[in-house]
């Protein structure tokens, strides 16, 4: 996924439909699909064992060009600071904990930071996301908070370390958990 990740900033691609657009739309869906197949590391803490897993996700962000309107809390577009409100996004993941657990999480993001190579922001290459949402499965439902820190290509994905706290209330059981994995959001035009 890099290395597809690396031919389509050196031609030029973009989603605006510039550049090589062949080979654009081939990185886009060969990114995505490399992200969605390829499964995180998990690593879950509970304060007393630890438990090791996969995860797979299906991440899909909404243009900001679609939904500024729409969220812009009542204040004219044209009055807005330029870069607000944030990037917007969903998340859907299925994660296993072989022997202990089977979880389905959904976690609404918004991408907080992003930063780029002067003078050009395609070539951001860090993103820092904050996702609130809820998981359920054989250990129960609870809410479920993340914090995730993608490097890589703004469009065409990269690798992401992610941060989750999960607090079973009903049990008293407080999952932690970190991940290591590739990311490459859908989005939703496309």
């Amino acid at each position: 996924m890099i290395a597809v990740s690396a031919s389509a900033a050196e031609h030029e691609c973009s989603l605006a439909g510039e550049g090589e657009v062949d080979l654009c739309e081939k990185v886009y869906w060969r990114s995505r699909i490399a992200a969605v197949a390829i499964p995180s590391y998990v690593l879950a803490m509970d304060g007393a064992t630890v438990h090791h897993g996969m995860s797979w996700t299906l991440a899909i962000d909404v243009p900001r060009d679609e939904w500024s309107e729409y969220f812009s809390l009542g204040v004219p577009r044209d009055a807005l600071p330029r870069g607000f409100p944030f990037h917007l996004g969903l998340a859907a993941s299925f994660v296993w904990y072989p022997g202990y657990a089977l979880e389905g999480r959904l976690v609404g993001r918004a991408r907080i930071i992003s930063l780029a190579w002067p003078n050009s922001p395609a070539l951001s290459w860090a993103h820092l996301t904050m996702g609130l949402g809820a998981a359920g499965g054989s250990i129960g439902f609870a809410p479920r908070v993340e914090l995730r820190a993608r490097v890589g290509h703004i469009a065409w994905g990269g690798l992401v370390l992610a941060l989750g706290f999960t607090p079973y209330l009903s049990k008293s059981l407080f999952m932690a958990d970190l991940s290591v994995g590739l990311e490459a959001p859908w989005v939703w035009w496309w």
